[in-house]
């Protein structure tokens, strides 16, 4: 029974949880979950005001286009996405690229504003 307690009590102190509690984000992660915020919110914006006109199974490529033009040009252009198509390969990809857009807007928006 001694035992027992003993173990109980070098597992509370020396446990895997010591190293959880005091872990902080650092200032990497929290600039990506803004970006990610970001452009989340411009999708909702754009599926709900710009393009709340089409029906979702077909508003993918106006909601695209309205998120970022460029990335849309750049991925979507050639070979648009037919209604109701899912393509997890570009949709990767749009992503990726409207996330880096909205990272370049940010940093030209702090340049711009270092520089006044």
């Amino acid at each position: 029974m001694k035992w027992i307690l003993l173990l109980s009590v070098v597992q509370l102190c020396f446990g895997p949880n010591q190293n959880v509690v005091g872990k902080r984000r650092n200032a990497g992660s929290k600039r990506r979950k803004r970006i990610d915020m970001e452009v989340k919110a411009r999708t909702v914006f754009c599926e709900r005001e710009d393009c709340a006109h089409i029906i979702p199974e077909e508003a993918m490529n106006c909601i695209n286009k309205c998120v970022s033009e460029q990335c849309f040009t750049e991925i979507y252009a050639a070979i648009p996405l037919e209604d109701g198509e899912i393509d997890l390969r570009r949709a990767r990809e749009f992503d990726k690229c409207a996330k880096y857009e909205e990272k370049e807007q940010r940093a030209a928006a702090r340049r711009k504003q270092k520089d006044e």
